[in-house]
């Protein structure tokens, strides 16, 4: 009886340990694709936002200092000659759809995210003033 208990009890072991490790694997399988999961999805918001308000920002600039130009177009002495220009650009501004200012905003994008890189930041991820990583804080 003694032997059949130990080899019995031997063959239990073996079988816990088989569905153990097979749990543990799959549970690690599966919390390893969440994690991964949410690192790409977090870097492909930082980009994303990124080249959006970077459109959206350039955009706004263009066509504020367009407005502004426009308002003082020919109060200003030797401004007369601003008028055509600041009308072309405020066309131009008007013309373009929020879709291609992001288009026309990505090279400068991609040139800072580069930069960004080559100073051993990590692309798409907003530095501080002072050189910090901002997404670490």
């Amino acid at each position: 009886g003694g032997a059949i208990d130990a080899h019995q009890h031997v063959q239990d072991l073996e079988r816990e340990a088989r569905r153990l490790r097979e749990r543990f694997w799959n549970e690690g399988y599966r919390e390893g694709i969440e994690e991964g999961k949410k690192t790409t999805v977090q870097q492909g918001f930082n980009l994303g936002f990124r080249e959006g308000a970077t459109a959206g920002l350039a955009y706004g600039q263009v066509r504020g200092a367009a407005c502004s130009v426009a308002i003082f177009a020919g109060q200003v002495p030797g401004s007369s000659q601003w008028k055509e220009a600041v009308a072309a650009t405020l066309k131009m501004v008007a013309d373009l759809a929020p879709a291609n200012a992001a288009k026309a905003a990505k090279v400068d994008l991609e040139r800072t995210i580069a930069a960004e890189a080559a100073d051993g930041g990590e692309p798409g991820t907003p530095l501080r003033a002072d050189g910090e990583d901002a997404a670490a804080s």
